[in-house]
């Protein structure tokens, strides 16, 4: 099965009403799902037309990634294997903390 989010502007006329968006970054399934970077361009997408709106994504974010997602205009970052499918998940859990101000020292 083959899943692919439609793009940002399927939002349309509803995008005034909306407080925030939540970019499903895996194929929908069970927990720890390839991430597919492909989605990030719709993230920029929306972040493009809409500078105030909160942008999240969720699934298969981990240290690799996580710079990427937040140039690409997410405002917010779930983490879930990224985190606990790992050997040392407080070690891991405390770098994306990092990576995350990191990123955000690089972005002002």
């Amino acid at each position: 099965m083959y899943w692919c989010a439609p793009p940002a502007s399927v939002l349309g006329g509803l995008i005034e009403q909306v407080d925030s968006v939540l970019f499903l970054t895996t194929h929908p399934g069970f927990y720890g799902h390839e991430f597919l970077p492909e989605v990030l361009n719709k993230v920029r997408e929306l972040r493009t037309s809409n500078q105030k709106m909160k942008i999240g994504v969720d699934g298969g974010i981990k240290l690799e990634n996580i710079d990427e997602a937040l140039k690409s205009g997410a405002d917010l970052v779930c983490v879930g294997s990224g985190i606990f499918l790992q050997d040392d998940p407080r070690k891991n859990f405390l770098e994306l903390k990092a990576k995350v101000k990191d990123v955000g020292r690089n972005s002002q």
